[in-house]
């Protein structure tokens, strides 16, 4: 079919369905706006009967008020036959009324103007029972019930008669109208019979019908027709439906009288509403069809206008996809020189010129191509090539920045340490003032230049992603009061007044990291210091925002400075930032402590800020979210402060005999060694089941039990289970048991608690970490008793020194750390090397040969086991022999390589990535193997 009887058809279409749209919405328009008066129209009808049946009640209240008035009533002494007779001529007067009854205040008719019913109590015979009370305060009731008395239906109007200057209730007067007379009443109010369709129905507050024009049989029944079940609450009055129209509406009440809560439901039929409609509906439909027709006319005249240029274009481009885009570049060439350049405001004209342009331009882009599309595949080579080696230049180049740093600040920081020590060993010697003045500059300066390779370390390792955040628990007071003992001479020194504040409402036990929170205060701190002259230094902490779980604090520095220009402060937070140059010169430093702060600050989910103004002093503030202590922690926490402060000499003994129970021959030599230092002595068994055969034989009993956790044969924690319950068996006394392994995770301490052990010594350990188990649990060798755990944790069974700090010789972040970064550990720890060397020295002559020895032999057998039981995919083999290697490269100070066994015990699952880790242990442990040696070599 052509494109131009398509354009028609379609034109016609579109005018045809448009023009049947609009009238038909024309058409609901009009139905809605007919629907919408009808509405209207029917409302204002309901509210006018509504008003016409509220007059006929408020008119018969006013009937009954004006009967309660007579004096009669309230006269002392009256007889039966006067109230009748009184109350025969109200009846006779008011013709509306079928009875009128007189009760006295205790509900009995005194008289009727029936003679019937005389002497019975309302609550026999009045359906307003349950509404004496209201009756008696004075309110004017109105109801429809059965009257036995009259057997009628019944509409009660019920008013109390007061007497006396108080207006005393003396009895209530009851005026009734039969339902049937009613309803001819109601039938008069003619303000809803225009139509016949048109359904009547006044509800009282309980639901009964009272009145209907179509339904006589259900009066005084209950009203639940469909139609109205879900309209009798509804706000709205009207309300509709497929058929019919409904409107409902409450009592409105005049003056004092307030309705008594009746309903007048109307209801007529859409039909009947909407019958004026029709003609209407006949004059829109005829305007559009006429309409429609028109629109067909012009429809057609319109296409056959737009497809003859259509056409044109058609023709062309089939040429071009017939491949003659050369041919039809020069017909649009030769049509463009002959058309103007700015063709009028014809769409269709400026649609073929533009055509013409594009075919021009196709043809031109197509050459073009052609010949970018020979030298493309080059281009994008060499490109390719030199982003590869930007790319390498920069990756190699920021890799050799972080490993120089990192390399440089370690390799710096040892010299630094030296000169440090001899130069506090200097002054401490007798020297001359000149001599003392020396020293003191050369200390001066290698603190200062040993705080510089600090933060650039710091820096070095946040560059690269490798500075990791220790959560452990923490007393923030404790923080606090390092920070103020280390600047408090500075500040006193310049006469500056140092004081640090705290909020009531800040907790104190925290989890986090202390030591970083250290470092930010004292530069935030320190800066205060340095800058201010003269003035104070205030420091304050407060809550932010406090939960179960963690508190958000805020730590404010303000100081009584020179301040910061406006200018200035955008910048303050960069490395290497100086607001002056000569600062450098005058107070020291490179300018990256606020830099490392703010890095600080960020990682520990929190913000850094200034607020200065020049001359008025600077207040530098920042928030930092902590996890908060639960009860138990606090009181572990302070269990192992309390052993920390009772720590002994170096130079106590200790009466005991010891059973180590320890498989890894390094590990025994150590532990050997260190406590026969203390005096001790010591028994060794190689697994659980050798210990097991040492404690049933031994006579006396051990005094104590140091128990490594992996073992062959039988593991630590099985073996205290088995001599805890031989022990209850045997009423014998309870035996401490020390934990003596690598890990220093909490899941770990917990396991260990739970198989009944006594404390936890992580390795590797030092003199110091051993003392202070030996001080908790044995006898001094003079005879003394070491000092008691509390007895709230002897009573239960675990020690005081069974926290979750881990000891000064090993750090939790190190389970966390395993794998990751093993290139920035040293091969030899120099802090367990310098360990064993005092042992070596304090008695164990020998001892690192023996121990080198020992570990140059296993080493390779451990390492041998993990291959094996990665090619047999064995896991736990893998775990077990991992941990044994972790063990035994602790305690020789080999970190590197303990930390690559860590890594293996972490991943046993993993196989791929435990043979990259043994790949990189077995080249490590030659570095190992070497520097053992050269160590023994200088040792002699």
């Amino acid at each position: 079919m052509r494109f131009s009887i398509k354009l028609i058809l379609l034109s016609v279409g579109l005018v045809i369905m448009t023009g049947v749209g609009i009238a038909y919405f024309v058409h609901l328009l009009m139905l809605d706006y007919w629907e919408q008066d009808a509405k209207g129209d029917l409302l204002r009808q309901t509210v006018a009967y509504m008003r016409g049946v509220d007059m006929l009640l408020f008119d018969r209240l006013g009937d009954l008020r004006a009967l309660a008035l007579d004096p009669l009533f309230c006269a002392a002494q009256v007889s039966p036959a006067a109230l009748r007779g009184r109350l025969v001529l109200y009846r006779n007067t008011y013709k509306i009324y079928t009875n009128i009854s007189y009760f006295d205040k205790e509900g009995v008719r005194l008289a009727n103007s029936s003679g019937l019913g005389i002497g019975q109590r309302y609550t026999a015979t009045f359906f307003l029972a349950r509404q004496w009370e209201r009756v008696m305060r004075g309110e004017a009731v109105v109801g429809a019930s059965h009257s036995a008395l009259l057997d009628k239906d019944v509409l009660s109007f019920a008013q109390a008669i007061s007497c006396g200057p108080d207006h005393t209730p003396q009895g209530v007067l009851i005026t009734t109208i039969a339902l049937e007379r009613l309803h001819s009443l109601f039938d008069d109010i003619g303000t809803l019979q225009k139509a016949s369709s048109v359904e009547i129905d006044l509800v009282d507050r309980d639901h009964r019908l009272l009145y209907s024009n179509h339904n006589r049989k259900g009066i005084l029944q209950p009203y639940q027709p469909a139609q109205w079940q879900h309209e009798l609450d509804k706000p709205y009055p009207i309300t509709t439906d497929a058929d019919r129209i409904y409107v409902s509406i409450s009592a409105q009440g005049f003056l004092d009288y307030k309705g008594e809560g009746w309903s007048l439901l109307v209801s007529m039929t859409r039909a009947e509403a909407l019958a004026g409609a029709a003609p209407l509906h006949a004059r829109i439909l005829a305007i559009s069809l006429l309409c429609v027709g028109l629109a067909i006319l012009v429809a057609f005249w319109l296409a056959r206008y737009f497809t003859r240029p259509i056409h044109a274009l058609v023709e062309t481009v089939l040429a071009v996809t017939a491949g003659n885009l050369a041919r039809c570049a020069r017909r649009s060439q030769a049509r463009l020189v002959q058309r103007p350049a700015h063709p009028t405001r014809d769409e269709l004209a400026i649609l073929t010129y533009a055509f013409d342009q594009m075919i021009v331009d196709a043809h031109a882009y197509q050459a073009q191509l052609r010949e970018h599309r020979d030298h493309l595949e080059e281009t994008v080579r060499m490109r390719t090539a030199e982003l590869e080696q930007a790319r390498d230049a920069a990756e190699m180049a920021n890799q050799a920045k972080t490993t120089f740093l990192a390399t440089m600040s370690h390799e710096i920081r040892t010299p630094m340490n030296g000169v440090l020590g001899m130069a506090d060993l200097v002054l401490r010697t007798p020297l001359t003032a000149q001599q003392r003045h020396y020293v003191e500059i050369i200390h001066r300066s290698g603190r200062t230049l040993l705080r510089i390779i600090n933060d650039i370390l710091d820096l070095s390792k946040m560059q690269a992603g490798r500075l990791v955040m220790d959560i452990i628990q923490f007393d923030l007071g404790e923080v606090m009061q390092d920070v103020l003992g280390v600047l408090v001479d500075r500040a006193t020194a310049k006469g500056l007044r140092l004081e640090f504040k705290r909020a009531e409402a800040v907790p104190v036990h925290l989890l986090g990291d202390p030591f970083r929170l250290n470092q930010i205060l004292c530069n935030l701190v320190g800066n205060a210091v340095k800058f201010t002259d003269a003035g104070s230094v205030e420091v304050r902490v407060e809550v932010l925002e406090q939960r179960d779980a963690d508190v958000l604090l805020r730590f404010q520095v303000t100081d009584t400075g020179p301040g910061i220009a406006p200018a200035f402060q955008s910048r303050l937070f960069r490395e290497f930032s100086q607001e002056d140059p000569s600062f450098s010169r005058k107070f020291g430093g490179t300018g990256l402590g606020l830099a490392i702060t703010r890095r600080l600050v960020l990682i520990m989910d929190g913000q850094l800020g200034v607020e200065s103004v020049p001359g008025q002093g600077s207040t530098f503030w920042c928030t930092i979210r902590f996890g908060r202590q639960q009860p138990g922690d606090r009181r572990e926490m302070a269990a192992w402060q309390a052993v920390q402060r009772h720590n002994m000499p170096d130079n106590r003994h200790f009466a005991g005999r010891i059973l180590l129970v320890e498989d890894n021959l390094v590990n025994q030599e150590v532990a050997v060694a260190t406590l026969e230092l203390f005096g001790c002595c010591v028994t060794v068994a190689g697994n659980g089941r050798e210990a097991l055969d040492a404690v049933w034989a031994a006579t006396p009993p051990f005094d104590m039990i140091f128990m490594d956790c992996e073992m062959p044969v039988l593991n630590g924690f099985e073996t205290t289970l088995r001599l805890r319950q031989w022990e209850t068996e045997g009423g014998r006394p309870r035996t401490p048991i020390i934990a003596l392994t690598a890990h220093v995770l909490q899941q770990y301490r917990q396991q260990c608690q739970a198989a009944g052990m006594d404390d936890y010594l992580a390795k590797p350990f030092s003199q110091a970490d051993m003392g202070a188990l030996l001080q908790r649990w044995l006898p001094r060798a003079n005879g003394d008793v070491a000092a008691e755990a509390p007895a709230e944790a002897l009573s239960s069974g675990v020690r005081a020194g069974f926290c979750p700090i881990p000891s000064p010789g090993a750090s939790p972040t190190r389970e966390e750390e395993a794998g990751d970064g093993v290139s920035s550990v040293p091969v030899l720890d120099q802090t367990v090397v310098d360990r064993i060397l005092a042992l070596n020295r304090s008695g164990g002559t020998g001892l690192l040969a023996k121990m080198v020895a020992h570990y140059l032999v296993r080493t390779p057998e451990l390492l041998a086991a993990v291959a094996q039981a990665v090619e047999q995919e064995e896991c736990e083999g893998v775990r077990v022999a991992a941990h044994t290697l972790k063990s035994s490269s602790l305690t020789m100070g080999a970190a590197r390589l303990a930390e690559l066994g860590r890594a293996m015990e972490r991943d046993h699952a993993d196989l791929v990535q435990v043979r990259h880790h043994l790949q990189t242990s077995q080249s490590l442990f030659d570095a190992v193997k070497q520097a053992l040696g050269e160590l023994l070599s200088r040792q002699g």
